[in-house]
């Protein structure tokens, strides 16, 4: 009978919910008694932190250096509750840079510092390692010096990697005496391979002394974080030199050799400009000014933006005209052209000795009655005796002309 009246007393469901609260309870009391409990705990590795660097820069012109150590170790006791899952990260040693007042070594005691969730009125430190941090205190000192780099890589083929150039070309450092002092320069790379065109890139830097080691200080700052490095590019490149010629008086480039000391030269430049060209034309060379043999030396020209890498500035020209024979005639046609309205004009030079040049079996069936001289008076408008030019005409002989420039006195009235 009361093993019934038992049975049906735990089947209660309010007996159940009493003792499922009960449980709750006694849970709580233990959880929350644990969290209550104080505890101490050890913490390596805790950063140093120097609070108002800043400020003490701009105020004062100081700043920080040689910190005799970056981390401290130390205990701390605290409910489990506000200490129990801190880590070394979650805490600061700082050091308040407000309170110096001199340049040189300074011993400084810090504070710990603690995340917000930490109820600081509960914690307390019972032991630093070490207690104090000496660090060095300088007077803040500028430095301006150059920029320099290298090309770590390589260019395509036919192409030539010129000299860097840095935009700034100078840095100014800031920073300790005892740091500036000892930087020379500021260094950059710039990489590639098989680079065709000119590249630029922006690129950090660091700090090199005098005898090229890389210096590695934490207390310079630099009024520039990157510096522009563009590398020139250039295509290198072997054309020939060539001369233009003004056919005439029977020349023509076929029965014409023409000799040019050096043939080729090497220029380089900007790829875009040196691919168009194919030639260097010295001169143009009018075949009706000589008989049979022109030389003489012209200047090679370029572009300003192109460079002779050959460095020779001219080159020896030759010019020979074969198989074509020159002799004397005398011209005694003259006549005139364009002579400018309300001008009467007479030549007064009755006769002009020329050189006549063609093929000799031409040549010989050449007389003076082929001949004729042409003067244009267009522009000549003055009145008087004028010495003009002309032109020889060899009527009937296409493959012949005379060799010079010949002029005739005419009277205008």
């Amino acid at each position: 009978m009361k093993s019934n009246q038992a049975g049906r007393m735990f089947d209660n469901k309010v007996f159940r919910v009493v003792l499922s609260l009960f449980a709750a309870l006694l849970m709580w009391i233990y959880i929350t008694g644990t969290q209550e409990a104080p505890i101490d705990r050890v913490f390596d590795n805790v950063e140093v932190v120097f609070s108002g660097a800043e400020t003490m820069k701009e105020s004062k012109g100081f700043v920080v250096t040689d910190v005799d150590t970056e981390r401290v170790t130390v205990r701390i006791t605290g409910t489990r509750k506000n200490i129990g899952k801190l880590g070394s990260s979650d805490l600061k040693a700082m050091i308040d840079l407000s309170k110096v007042t001199r340049i040189g070594n300074n011993l400084f005691r810090y504070d710990i510092e603690y995340p917000d969730t930490v109820d600081k009125s509960s914690v307390s430190v019972i032991s630093y390692s070490p207690e104090n941090i000496q660090f060095y205190v300088a007077k803040l000192s500028t430095k301006v010096v150059p920029v320099k780099g290298a090309f770590l890589g390589g260019t395509a083929e036919g192409h030539v990697a010129e000299d860097l150039e840095f935009d700034p070309e100078t840095v100014t450092l800031s920073g300790p005496d005892s740091e500036l002092e000892h930087i020379e320069y500021v260094w950059v790379t710039l990489g590639g391979d098989n680079v065709s065109k000119t590249k630029t890139a922006e690129v950090t830097f660091t700090y090199m002394d005098k005898d090229g080691n890389q210096l590695d200080y934490t207390d310079i700052t630099a009024d520039y974080d990157k510096v522009s490095v563009t590398l020139p590019i250039k295509l290198k490149k072997d054309v020939p030199l060539s001369v233009a010629l003004v056919e005439g008086s029977g020349a023509t480039k076929d029965n014409t050799i023409i000799t040019i000391e050096p043939a080729i030269i090497t220029i380089q430049g900007e790829a875009a400009l040196v691919e168009g060209i194919n030639k260097i034309v010295l001169e143009t060379i009018d075949l009706t000014d000589f008989s049979d043999t022109l030389e003489g030396a012209y200047p090679i020209v370029l572009d300003n933006e192109v460079q002779n890498v050959t460095g020779i500035t001219e080159a020896k020209v030759k010019v020979e005209i074969v198989g074509l024979k020159t002799k004397k005639l005398t011209v005694r046609n003259m006549s005139y052209i364009n002579l400018p309205e309300g001008y009467t004009a007479e030549i007064l030079t009755e006769s002009r000795e020329v050189i006549i040049r063609a093929p000799e079996d031409v040549l010989d069936e050449i007389t003076s009655a082929n001949l004729r001289a042409v003067a244009d008076l267009s522009g000549y408008a003055s009145k008087g005796d004028v010495s003009v030019p002309v032109k020889i005409y060899v009527g009937g002989y296409s493959d012949a002309g005379a060799v010079g420039d010949y002029q005739v006195t005419v009277h205008i009235k």
